[in-house]
Formats: C-alpha cells, sequence, structure tokens
C-alpha cells in the first residue's frame, strides 16, 4: 500500500484511524514464574504480527504481582552509569502485517522493589526500514506503580517492524538486585485504509426508492466496494459491489440507486476491502419509508439534551427498547414511565429499536 497522510475529522472511513491500541503487554499470559523470552503480546491489533518482549543486558528475573492484574515483568543488573547503555534495554516489537502504521504513543507502568533499582530510564526506537530515534527520558519512582511513556510519529510500511526500547539506568552498585518491574507495556497508533471518505448520504426518492451518494478524496489499492443493507442495524447483507477504480488522490463522486428497498426502515453502510484483504466500513446511514399501513414509533423532542418522550400504542411494560449508536455499540437504557434519560450519552447519532410481540420498529434518535 502506499505511504500517505491525511486530514483527520471524516467519516468512519478514513485514510487513517488514530488513537487505537496496536499492541499490548499485560504479561497475563505468562504462566511460569520466570518469563519465557520473547514474550508475546496479550493483545495484537489485526493488522499487525509478531509482536514480541525481548531482553538485551539485563536480568530476566520473573513475574512477580505488580502495578495490575496478577504479572508484571520483573527484572535487574542494568546500568551503575548516569548514561543509558544502547545495549542494556527491555524491548518491544511490532511488525505490520497488512497495512501502513504510524506509531503515535508508547505507554508502560513501572516500580522498584526498592530504591536502589535503576533510577533513570530512555526511550528509543529503529525501524527495520533504518529510521531510528530517542523518544524520551525520565526517572523511575521507587514504592508505588507509576506510568511513563512517549508521545511520537514512527511510520511503518506493511512489511516492516519497529522496536521500541525501554533502557534502564543508574543502578545502585550496592544492590544490583534491586528489581524493576514493568507492566501494562502499549503501542498506539493508525492503521492506513484504501479509501478517504469524504460523505456518505441516504435519502428517499419521490418513487419510494432509495438514493445512496459517496465522494472519496483518495482511492489507493482498493479491491471492490460494497453497499450492505438490514432492516434491523444488526444483521446486514450485500446488496451490490463495484470493482476498485484507478488509484487516485483526486475527488471522486458516486451514486446507487437502491429500487427495491425493504418497507419502514432501511440501514446502509459501505464496506471497503482492499487488495490484501484488509475491511472496513462507513458508518450507517438510515432511511425509514413512510408507508400507509405502516406504524412508526414517535418520540420527541428529538433532537434532545436530556429526556426523550415516547409514543407507542401500547404499554411502554411490554416494550422491550435497545438503544445503539452508528457503530452498533449498545448502550443502557434509563426508562422513567414514557421517557428515557439520555442526559448521560456522548453527543450523536443514536437508533432506538422497539419491539413487542407482534411488532418492532426502529427510531433515529439525536442527542445534544
Amino acid at each position: 500500500m502506499k505511504k500517505f497522510w491525511c486530514a483527520l475529522g471524516m467519516l468512519g472511513v478514513g485514510c487513517a484511524l488514530y488513537g487505537q491500541t496496536l499492541a499490548k503487554w499485560t504479561f497475563e499470559n505468562v504462566s511460569s514464574a520466570v518469563a519465557s523470552l520473547p514474550i508475546r503480546a496479550s493483545f495484537t491489533a489485526s493488522s499487525c504480527s509478531n509482536a514480541e518482549a525481548y531482553l538485551s543486558g539485563g536480568n530476566n528475573v520473573g513475574t512477580p504481582n505488580a502495578c495490575s492484574g496478577e504479572n508484571a515483568w520483573a527484572t535487574n543488573f542494568w546500568p551503575t552509569s548516569d548514561t543509558h547503555s544502547d545495549g542494556d534495554c527491555m524491548g518491544f516489537t511490532l511488525t505490520a502485517r497488512t497495512v501502513d502504521l504510524i506509531i503515535s504513543g508508547f505507554s508502560f507502568s513501572a516500580n522498584l522493589s526498592s530504591g536502589s533499582g535503576p533510577q533513570q530510564y530512555m526511550l528509543s526506537y529503529y525501524t527495520s526500514t533504518g529510521d531510528w530515534g530517542l523518544l524520551n527520558n525520565g526517572g523511575f519512582g521507587a514504592g508505588s506503580c507509576f506510568s511513563y511513556g512517549a508521545d511520537c510519529s514512527i511510520l511503518v510500511p506493511q512489511g516492516a517492524s519497529v522496536a521500541i526500547q525501554i533502557h534502564p539506568f543508574a543502578q545502585d552498585p550496592s544492590a544490583m538486585a534491586a528489581t524493576l518491574r514493568v507492566d501494562n507495556v502499549e503501542i498506539s497508533g493508525a492503521q492506513f485504509l484504501p479509501i478517504d471518505l469524504l460523505s456518505f448520504t441516504a435519502k428517499e426518492e419521490s418513487d419510494q426508492t432509495v438514493l445512496l451518494s459517496w465522494q472519496t478524496a483518495m482511492e489507493s489499492n482498493v479491491d471492490y466496494l460494497a453497499i450492505e443493507r438490514s432492516g434491523d442495524a444488526i444483521v446486514f447483507h450485500e446488496i451490490t459491489r463495484l470493482p476498485g477504480q484507478e488509484d487516485g488522490f483526486e475527488l471522486r463522486a458516486y451514486q446507487f440507486k437502491d429500487l427495491t428497498p425493504l418497507e419502514a426502515c432501511n440501514y446502509y453502510r459501505l464496506k471497503i476491502v482492499d487488495r490484501d484483504g484488509t475491511t472496513s466500513w462507513s458508518e450507517i446511514r438510515v432511511v425509514c419509508l413512510q408507508k400507509s399501513n405502516s406504524f412508526f414509533a414517535k418520540v420527541y423532542p428529538n433532537p434532545t439534551s436530556d429526556k426523550l418522550h415516547l409514543v407507542f400504542p401500547i404499554d411502554l411494560e411490554q416494550t422491550q427498547l435497545k438503544l445503539m449508536d452508528l457503530r452498533g455499540k449498545n448502550w443502557p437504557v434509563q426508562r422513567q414511565g414514557n421517557q428515557l434519560n439520555l442526559a448521560a450519552l456522548p453527543t450523536g447519532i443514536y437508533l432506538l429499536l422497539w419491539k413487542t410481540t407482534n411488532r418492532s420498529g426502529i427510531v433515529r434518535v439525536q442527542k445534544t
């Protein structure tokens, strides 16, 4: 996949999704008292592979209880000098498996068994493509578990790898067995995806068809784009597929008309598949056709910042309610009689799914 940068703040599919956890080590997956090296990551994003921790120069003491959870990675015998040594480090590697990555953050927790442990640390990185640099330096605290880390901007092309290293030093030479415990190591960043989607809309036409329109600013390495439709915003089915276009960075506009939409509400999303199999989805768009013989529950005020009043044809106590956002995440329903309390929800668009013994439907709600 080509390397590129882009502006953020687009729809659910963009050229990069920032702030994701790419790999994390909690050491809960280490079963023995002394961890076998290298230590695989506790979690690895689907776009990554070969996430492992290794040790150079220090002594692999074991996995005692520390910081949080059951285990932490314990080491000792670090340099006593006032400067770091390039060859003495705890390292964490990550390989970009299916897409280009941008590493934007590295964080970890640590504590010392006593004040005689290494007092200082430095963070560095290098990539298999030849990039390297220093990220941060600081001091360790004794007695409690503290958080450390650095923000960064490291490009890792598909197939390449990055190693981020913690270099402890300034250990008390008279107490070399003092232990450094490291936990909750996390590499975060972005996964570059094949389409920069500027807009995606769905609207009912006068003949009760549905017109879907979308616009892209960049397309790279796209295999195909599929339009998926659902009647309940949960189970989606592909209704058409468009082949990928030539790679380009110019604005492109597309339209598709659904000639046979479902009665009541239709939920649409775009599925984008890269040539290497990477798959991503847009946000969901909903169109409810106003059939004369259809019943739609009513809510007001809509939009709302707090209370949402419900108007149903039967007793609300007999109605099952479910609330989800456009990404499919369920949110708790706080019902008080014929009202829902939305005050605690983040601002955005939600879908209120309701069901009785013989009727069901979905209402689009906007929280301000």
